[in-house]
């Protein structure tokens, strides 16, 4: 059970101290909220009380760092679908999910700027909260500013071994082979394979 004085992460609210208990619930304030913010959540409530999460130690941030990277989420291309099922990642609490939310929604903002395009308000408040929650608690963690944080994460990626990445080189490189075989064998093997059949 969760006691006063505990840091937790609570939902898109980032890292949060347990400023009291009482019989009915916790009381939380966010740490970098400069406002006179608090959160209750009642006991009564399993849902929301399973969402004050402990936060985690530097070791669980290098893993989660990896595991976002090898996440196989599809994109959804349709905005207000792409909006609803982002939204559920990013109140889960799962960093790993948040993270990656993170990953894609700046690749997708680049895309966006470099075609001219504008890019969606939705997707403006997603990608600003993901990166808030991350850059807060790792940030926390770490000892760092929050400044310091995106470079630590690029920084983790880049001594992440390229095992999967060298994998999927190789699939496309087999099956050209395969598809230029076909081609040749009505020119030649095939002729061959009848004459010797003839001869026998």
């Amino acid at each position: 059970m969760h006691k006063k004085g505990e840091y937790v992460t609570y939902k898109e609210n980032g890292i949060c101290k347990i400023v009291d208990v009482s019989k009915d619930g916790f009381y939380l304030e966010p740490v970098y909220n400069n406002s006179e913010l608090r959160i209750f959540v009642p006991k009564k409530n399993e849902e929301l009380v399973a969402k004050m999460m402990h936060v985690l130690s530097k070791d669980e941030i290098d893993g989660l760092i990896e595991e976002a990277e090898n996440l196989d989420y599809k994109w959804i291309e349709d905005s207000k679908k792409r909006s609803e099922a982002f939204t559920k990642l990013l109140r889960s609490g799962n960093r790993v999910d948040i993270l990656w939310l993170v990953k894609v929604l700046s690749i997708h903002k680049q895309e966006v700027e470099q075609s001219k395009r504008s890019f969606y308000a939705t997707d403006k408040r997603i990608l600003d909260n993901a990166e808030r929650i991350i850059t807060e608690e790792f940030a926390y963690v770490l000892g760092m500013q929050p400044g310091e944080v995106a470079g630590y994460i690029i920084q983790r990626k880049e001594s992440l071994p390229k095992k999967k990445k060298t994998a999927a080189k190789k699939t496309p490189a087999k099956a050209e082979p395969v598809k230029k075989a076909p081609a040749k064998k009505p020119t030649t093997k095939k002729t061959s394979e009848k004459k010797t059949v003839k001869k026998k």
